[in-house]
Order: C-alpha cells, then sequence, then structure tokens
C-alpha cells in the first residue's frame, strides 16, 4: 500500500511532540482488507451533538463548513468543562469534537481542523442527511493548495426545502438509525 495515501487517509492527529499520529484502528483495518476506505466507528455523541451545531452557537455553522473546506478555525479550548451537557459557546462544541477524534488540534496556532480524509469521508455520510433535512449537495472539489503539499475538500450545499417534521428524532433513535448511514455499516 501506498504509504501517502495511508497519511492522507489517517494522518492529521496532532501532539506538541508528535506532528504524525494516526489513526491505529483504521490502519489496521485498511492493512488487513488492502483497501482505503472509511472504517471510523459512528458515535451516538456525535449524532447527539448535531443538535448543539444546529443551534449555531457564535457562527458554528460557518466555521464548520470552513473546516470541510480544508481550513482551520481558532479555539479557545481552556473553557470547556468536559461534559456532554453545558454547551453555551462554538468553542465547547469544537473542544468536545476534538476530544472525540473529529477534529485536530494545533496547539501552536490554537486552531481545530479536519485532520485527514478519514474523517472527511465521515463528514460526508451526512450528504444524505442534508438531502433528507431539506438541502442538496451539489459536489465536492478535492485539491492541493498552489505550490504547496496542503489538501484541501470543499462542499458545496445549497438549502432547497423544509426540514421534515419528523426531525429532530428522540435520543438513542440516530445511532440505531443513521441518516447518512457509514460506508463499512459501523455504528
Amino acid at each position: 500500500m501506498d504509504f501517502n495515501e495511508v497519511t492522507r487517509w489517517y494522518d492529521g492527529y496532532i501532539l506538541t511532540q508528535f506532528p504524525h499520529i494516526y489513526n491505529p484502528k483504521s490502519v489496521t483495518e485498511a492493512l488487513r482488507r488492502r483497501s482505503f476506505s472509511n472504517y471510523w466507528t459512528a458515535t451516538e455523541t456525535y449524532e447527539a451533538l448535531k443538535r448543539y451545531m444546529d443551534m449555531d452557537f457564535d457562527g458554528l455553522r460557518t466555521d464548520i463548513l470552513q473546516m470541510l473546506s480544508g481550513g482551520r478555525v481558532k479555539i479557545n479550548t481552556r473553557r470547556f468543562q468536559n461534559d456532554m451537557r453545558s454547551f453555551k459557546t462554538m468553542d465547547d462544541v469544537l473542544t468536545l469534537l476534538i476530544h472525540l477524534g473529529y477534529l485536530g488540534y494545533d496547539s501552536t496556532t490554537k486552531e481545530a481542523f479536519i485532520p485527514n480524509r478519514e474523517i472527511v469521508e465521515e463528514f460526508e455520510n451526512a450528504k444524505k442527511a442534508i438531502r433528507v433535512l431539506g438541502g442538496k449537495y451539489e459536489r465536492r472539489l478535492d485539491f492541493y493548495l498552489p505550490d504547496s503539499e496542503i489538501y484541501r475538500n470543499l462542499f458545496i450545499i445549497k438549502k432547497e426545502g423544509q426540514t421534515p417534521l419528523r426531525f429532530p428524532r428522540k435520543a438513542g433513535i440516530p445511532s440505531k438509525e443513521p441518516i447518512g448511514g457509514n460506508q463499512n455499516g459501523n455504528k
């Protein structure tokens, strides 16, 4: 398997002294199956956070779209209370996503970002959910920034209809019946 492709799919997490941290479960699965794919295990926690993202604390939706396009977002992780109920700011939600592994964090620049292709794929699972909720996924653009090895994604989504009245759903249902699903059937 190509090491650069492994890096693109599963690297991107950063610790101060270790700039390249890979998702070990996913690397192992890719090697075992001899195929690059999204081996991320979806969690109910992420589904539960959807309601906080919908509240759009401090422009959270805009910042998530910025990260989906390969950008980074300044974040204050020091205010996080380390619980699953006391979300008061965008920083609280983004810090929790960092703790869960959905976002990377650069402590030097104090920025959150989507760390790798696998997590981009996890966010892409939301395409169906976007459609069901009244949006239309138009396309994803993959590219490298000019004169660099920095990889970016740009997602184009257009709001076209109303969100069905059956949403939001009760706790526990999204993990059992995800709208977007998961490519490998993981729950």
